[in-house]
């Protein structure tokens, strides 16, 4: 099994409004032992510039991953890149192309493979690109760019899209700029020809005010739906009906332990395949939150289990679930966990040295 990283290594504008220049590598690919958890530098990519997100292709045979930069080949706005992924899991960069938004930071896949949703935080916008038979990027389809703002004078001071997720044939916008969670209905794949984003139908969720919504992970029934508000440091449950389209939050709860003081930020989710428990990771705190996931989608939180370093922000578990990779942005390492499938929890494992990595993306050969 093949496991890729991507990090940080040019500047971007943060969303405090400060620029941040890692020591990252830009992807490196290991042979990762899905029994002992063990993992082994195999490949390096140090041109890869700020591959904050990727995505394996639904075929298997490329990895698409965003370029989080603020300017690309002499335009305001960061890019998207395709691999094509060899047979020893190797890559070769066929093309990089301008997403015409700023510091791009997630992307996903159509289910037919002919475009890509890519979120773009500072450029408050997503940008749909169109991808060729030959998995080449052709060129954008469509740009959607959001007005407006939240509470927060500095990290809402305009919209800031964090996540692009589509499931069950939904676009799924996540914007921590606007408290606001959108869902887009497109038609069927065989119809896409007609544009990337259909607004035949759109509904749309605003969250608490100053919650700063980051990431989704969705529950194995289709219906649940889990959110990371970075602001506020509260992980909520949405239920959605995919009939009417209703989003409704049905629980609210913290991520940080009672009584804990400190600065801490919500990162990234991911739920087991068995639906029975919900993985968050704290940047401050520096822990993985827990979660235990009721038979009526609530959350209980059954432990905090700290990566012993600084800025967890990229988090994956692994194909078979036996394992948990945290990543450890500002101290550069990567820390791999055991999972106790039965009782959800963690322990710690592995340590290895992963410089300013803060995305993961599995491959099974």
């Amino acid at each position: 099994m093949k496991l890729y990283t991507g990090s940080y290594h040019e500047p971007v504008t943060t969303g405090d409004g400060s620029v941040f220049t890692g020591s990252g590598k830009g992807i490196v690919i290991y042979d990762f032992n899905e029994e002992t958890g063990e993992m082994t530098e195999c490949g390096r990519f140090e041109d890869a510039a700020n591959a904050s997100a990727m995505a394996v292709s639904t075929d298997k045979k490329n990895l698409y991953t965003v370029n989080e930069l603020d300017q690309f080949g002499g335009a305001g706005g960061g890019a998207v890149s395709s691999y094509r992924i060899e047979e020893d899991g190797n890559l070769t960069l066929l093309n990089r192309l301008a997403v015409m938004g700023e510091a791009p930071c997630c992307l996903c896949e159509s289910r037919n493979g002919k475009y890509l949703y890519i979120a773009n935080y500072n450029g408050g916008s997503v940008s749909c690109v169109t991808v060729r038979e030959d998995r080449f990027i052709k060129g954008l389809e469509r740009l959607l760019i959001f007005g407006g703002k939240g509470k927060d004078e500095i990290r809402q001071e305009k919209s800031h899209v964090h996540t692009t997720l589509l499931t069950k044939g939904f676009l799924w916008v996540v914007d921590l700029g606007l408290d606001r969670i959108s869902c887009y209905q497109r038609i069927s794949d065989s119809e896409e020809e007609s544009g990337g984003i259909i607004r035949q139908t759109r509904t749309y969720l605003n969250m608490p005010e100053g919650y700063g919504p980051r990431s989704l992970a969705v529950h194995p029934n289709g219906k649940w739906v889990f959110v990371t508000n970075e602001l506020s440091n509260r992980v909520c449950t949405l239920e959605w009906d995919k009939e009417t389209g209703k989003i409704r939050i049905i629980d609210d709860v913290s991520s940080l332990p009672s009584g804990w003081k400190g600065e801490s930020a919500l990162a990234g989710a991911e739920v087991s395949a068995d639906g029975r428990f919900l993985y968050a990771s704290n940047r401050g705190h520096d822990s993985i939150v827990v979660y235990r996931i009721e038979k009526d989608g609530h959350l209980e939180p059954i432990q905090w289990a700290f990566t012993l370093g600084k800025n967890p922000r990229g988090m994956k578990l692994s194909p078979n679930g036996k394992w948990l990779l945290a990543a450890n942005q500002n101290s550069d390492e990567l820390v791999v966990f055991k999972r106790n499938e039965k009782t959800g929890l963690l322990e710690e494992k592995h340590r290895y040295p992963a410089y300013c990595v803060v995305s993961l993306e599995f491959l099974t050969l």
